[in-house]
């Protein structure tokens, strides 16, 4: 036996599962200035880390011009890998403003690892690797 459903509940039902998928896909792009302050928590324009700022780029991209202000000196752990980064082009460059500031890590290879990123400007950053390999 079939059983046929009204359209107007089926209609509610299908508007709402696709509600439900356009809000667990959407996050936020990166757009504007930026701090890397390991005084303060991630939200907001800040990230308390190095890692918390290239996972946030990494997975949501850009949709505009991105500047990041780094306050204070770092120490990574493990090395910073930044793939191609959706959205970045001539016009939404991403620029590192390191202020004298330094990012350290003791890891094979170096701190950073660019692999695929594009329109990048480091300025002002002193990397260090304590790793003696």
């Amino acid at each position: 036996m079939r059983k046929f459903y009204k359209p107007q509940k089926f209609l509610r039902l299908a508007f709402t599962m696709l509600l439900a998928g356009f809000a667990s896909a959407s996050f936020a792009q990166l757009s504007g200035t930026y701090t890397i302050d390991t005084s303060a928590a991630t939200g907001g324009t800040n990230f308390k880390s190095w890692a918390d700022f290239r996972n946030d780029i990494a997975t949501n991209g850009v949709s505009g011009a991105v500047t990041v202000n780094v306050m204070t000196d770092a120490v990574e752990s493990a090395q910073l890998s930044f793939p191609a980064i959706t959205g970045a082009s001539s016009t939404n460059t991403i620029t590192i403003n390191g202020n004298g500031k330094f990012i350290q890590g003791g890891v094979n290879d170096g701190v950073f690892l660019f692999d695929g990123i594009d329109y990048l400007t480091i300025d002002g950053l002193i990397i260090r690797n304590t790793n003696n390999n």
